[in-house]
């Protein structure tokens, strides 16, 4: 673990960054009104402004947290936040992949 030394502390640099981020967290659910409301493929096709094919892709994606019924596809709104939050900085090219 990085450690630093402010105003002669020593600090944990990757505690504090969960502490924020358990933060940032709790803070996104109060302004969600139903987590677990399901979103489709065009839900979040239009929250992150691309395109069907991308966010189909998406859906496909491994650490997407996507539930597969039969053949559609939806994810609750808690999960997606959280996995839009964690990925935040990723760019996402045409095919849906980093």
């Amino acid at each position: 673990m990085e450690e630093k030394i402010i105003n002669n502390e020593i600090t944990d640099t990757k505690d504090k960054l969960e502490l924020y981020e358990q933060h940032m967290i709790e803070e996104a659910m109060k302004r969600v009104k139903d987590p677990f409301k399901l979103m489709t493929v065009e839900e979040v096709m239009k929250d992150l402004r691309i395109g069907y094919v991308t966010a189909y892709n998406i859906f496909r994606r491994p650490d997407f947290p996507a539930i597969h019924v039969g053949k559609t596809k939806t994810v609750t709104t808690l999960a997606y936040l959280l996995w839009k939050m964690k990925n935040q900085s990723k760019v996402v090219n045409n095919n849906g992949k980093r």
